[in-house]
């Protein structure tokens, strides 16, 4: 009776530590889906702030583009203000 005893004790023991084992497993898969979930939200965040740069960076070469063409369609009239000028001159000179 005694050995039943004995064994029974220890079958209860190994049971509550497995017991133990199992509710640490469900915290550590509690905590890991929640970081899970963290990683998604900021992995989302991220998608969305690279969509946002790259708006960005569209806008600003659009804009870059529409300055360059500008700068390019007045740098002929600045050079026939230019010689505009120098035509000036060299008429009143002539006279």
């Amino acid at each position: 009776l005694e050995l039943f005893s004995n064994r029974t004790k220890r079958i209860k023991s190994e049971k509550l530590i497995a017991e133990k084992m199992v509710n640490q497993a469900e915290e550590n898969i509690k905590q890991e889906i929640q970081n899970l979930k963290m990683i998604e939200a900021r992995f989302g965040q991220t998608l969305k702030t690279i969509e946002l740069l790259d708006e960005q960076i569209k806008i600003s070469e659009e804009l870059l583009e529409e300055e360059l063409t500008t700068e390019q369609e007045s740098e002929p009239a600045e050079e026939t203000d230019e010689s505009s000028e120098e035509e000036e001159k060299d008429n009143k000179s002539d006279e």
